[in-house]
Order: C-alpha cells, then sequence, then structure tokens
C-alpha cells in the first residue's frame, strides 16, 4: 500500500514538472489566458469609508477597456431594505475605449427588509460589445498563443456577434 502511494506521489510529480498535456493552457496549471475585458464596473462609498450603512452617498463608476460599447444602459438596484436616489437612467448611444462615466447615488433605508443575500445597492451595465475589437485581440497568436483557447473564444465572439448578443456586467457592495 505504501509502495502504491509513492508511485502515485511521484507520478502526480512528474506529471506536474512536465506539464500535463490534458490542460489547454500548454500544460502549465497557473498560466491564464483571460477574455478581453470590455469594462469595468465600480461601487462604492464616496467617502471610501467601510462598514457601510444607509444612508450614504455611493459612488458608481464605469470605464470602457475595450473598443467602442453600443447602447449602453445603467441601472442601480438593491434589497428592498434600501431606497436608491440614482439619476435617471438615460441609455448611452455609444462610449469609446478609454472613456469613463460616474454617478453620485444617494441611499436612504427603504421600507422593505432584507433579502437572502442580505442589504445591497447593485450598479449592472447592459451594452452591445465592439465585437470586430474582441475579434481581433482573441485572434493574436502572441496574446493567446495557444491555438485551443484562441478557437474557443474566437467561435465564441463570432457566435455572440451573429446573434447580436447584449452583454451584462455588474457590481454589488454589500452594506454591514
Amino acid at each position: 500500500m505504501v509502495t502504491l502511494m509513492k508511485h502515485l506521489l511521484l507520478l502526480s510529480l512528474l506529471l506536474g514538472l512536465s506539464g500535463c498535456p490534458l490542460i489547454p493552457n500548454g500544460g502549465d496549471p497557473f498560466l491564464h489566458y483571460p477574455y478581453p475585458q470590455s469594462i469595468t464596473v465600480n461601487l462604492e462609498p464616496s467617502d471610501g469609508g467601510r462598514p457601510v450603512h444607509a444612508p450614504v452617498v455611493l459612488l458608481g463608476g464605469i470605464e470602457v477597456r475595450t473598443g467602442t460599447l453600443r447602447e449602453v444602459a445603467v441601472f442601480f438596484e438593491s434589497s428592498e431594505d434600501l431606497a436608491v436616489e440614482a439619476p435617471a437612467p438615460a441609455p448611452l448611444a455609444q462610449l469609446v475605449e478609454g472613456e469613463s462615466r460616474v454617478w453620485s447615488i444617494q441611499i436612504n433605508k427603504g421600507k422593505g427588509k432584507a433579502d437572502a443575500g442580505g442589504t445591497w445597492v447593485r450598479l449592472r451595465v447592459v451594452y452591445k460589445p465592439d465585437y470586430e475589437r474582441l475579434l481581433a485581440l482573441v485572434s493574436d497568436e502572441v496574446q493567446y498563443p495557444h491555438a485551443e483557447i484562441r478557437e474557443t473564444y474566437r467561435a465564441a465572439t463570432l457566435r455572440s456577434m451573429e446573434a447580436e448578443t447584449l452583454a451584462t456586467n455588474a457590481t454589488r457592495l454589500f452594506f454591514e
């Protein structure tokens, strides 16, 4: 029994050192090729303080990371025990790479109760990604040197582009 355990340990060590061919990133379990990020979404107290309690002013922000986003819609949502006083959500026709927006949101105590997730506020953004730009990025053999990963990302991007799929990014801030 001890000999079998030693053999299994030695085998796992050798596979780890040589790179397991079953891992599509070249055998390195620590190497990761993330899909390009279209947008970053952030929600935080205006004074940077923690813990967060109502009433409070939050800053909700977005920044475009890749390409030109179209049909951008921004939503501020909360658990029922909070009331969100946010600017009226006016859709943005487009935002270009590097462009950002920040909104000031007043949060007060609401009339309901916290849900199973607790007390929270969410900033949700729905948009049409720049599929042409994303396709160019994931086709780059330098950034994505493994053909399997590159092809998986290309296929997913092409399917989304053909279906004209809208993307959603969100962040949620939990209160204490």
